[in-house]
């Protein structure tokens, strides 16, 4: 028999064990057809442009998906399935492919707990703009989801400073059960865990700092790092983690604050964020973001000098 006609047959097979399938595409071609003749005749309220245009799209959307989705979604099963279910149960596996699925599938932990603190103080030197000086402290305290346990490894990264030199590492430690490591700004680059990348940002690769045992499952850790920066007087400084953070406290403090007016911002949320003067300092700023943030997502925060309302004479 011609195989000429083997992969339509083929199609047809796929499509008739889909009956739920078979009625939503009917329902979104049928539904295109309507629109098509309301759109070019008097039927309702055609003839109309708009509807025409929409009895197209649909159209083209129904046919498309009548062609591609079954047959799709068959050869994704069959060059795939097998593999995958094989790659994670089979003891034969190799163990770093296992690995990988693993750490595609789930994260390897989370932060319950995520602070800064920037500390301002501004800079006038001669014959230059003015400039922000920031002492920059992050704290984060997190949990471990990994059955392997965890090592500490990742870079984390810093924007460099205004003048585009990198910025500084000043300390480092972390923290888990009774044990404590940490690193003063000689220590850290004397263990070669400090770079600085092609755009000017500093990487400490945490992975260079040899935490002799990592963090076992379903336990606690906590980093502590503090950086030196600078930034200009109209400017920001994105935050960000590479892992899921569910809290997250931004506090704005030092004698440059009275002259700035600041904004926080996350990217990606819907609600707005604003800062509070603190009870004890009013100059002291903080905010509370309590939305999720996932990994990468960046909170924004922006400065520029203080406008001073006018008074009449």
């Amino acid at each position: 028999m011609p195989t000429r006609f083997l992969g339509t047959r083929r199609y047809l097979a796929l499509v008739k064990r889909r009956p739920i399938y078979q009625i939503q595409l009917s329902a979104v071609i049928t539904f295109a057809i309507i629109l098509l003749v309301i759109g070019r005749t008097h039927f309702l309220w055609g003839p109309d442009e708009l509807t025409n245009g929409f009895g197209e799209a649909f159209l083209i959307a129904g046919v498309l998906a009548g062609l591609v989705d079954p047959v799709v979604q068959a050869q994704f099963a069959t060059d795939w399935g097998r593999d995958l279910y094989w790659a994670i149960f089979s003891p034969n596996a190799p163990l770093d492919f296992r690995d990988a699925l693993q750490g595609l599938a789930s994260p390897d932990g989370y932060l319950d707990r995520v602070k800064y603190e920037l500390d301002f103080t501004r800079v006038d030197e001669p014959d230059t703009p003015g400039y922000l000086n920031v002492s920059w402290g992050i704290w984060t305290r997190g949990t471990v989801l990994d059955r392997r346990g965890y090592l500490m490894h990742g870079q984390v990264v810093v924007v460099s400073r205004h003048d585009g030199k990198p910025s500084q590492y000043v300390y480092w430690s972390f923290e888990s059960g009774d044990r404590k490591i940490a690193k003063d700004t000689a220590k850290l680059a004397s263990s070669g865990a400090l770079s600085v990348d092609s755009s000017g940002r500093t990487v400490l690769d945490q992975k260079k700092l040899r935490i002799d045992s990592g963090v076992p499952f379903q336990g606690n850790y906590a980093v502590e790092r503090h950086i030196k920066t600078s930034r200009w007087m109209v400017d920001f400084l994105p935050l960000f983690q590479p892992r899921v953070a569910l809290r997250q406290t931004i506090v704005i403090k030092g004698s440059a604050v009275p002259g700035l007016e600041f904004s926080v911002t996350q990217v990606g949320a819907s609600n707005e964020l604003t800062l509070s003067p603190d009870a004890e300092d009013q100059n002291d700023l903080s905010c509370e973001i309590t939305q999720v943030a996932f990994p990468g997502q960046t909170t924004l925060v922006q400065w520029k000098p203080r406008t001073e309302p006018s008074h009449p004479t």
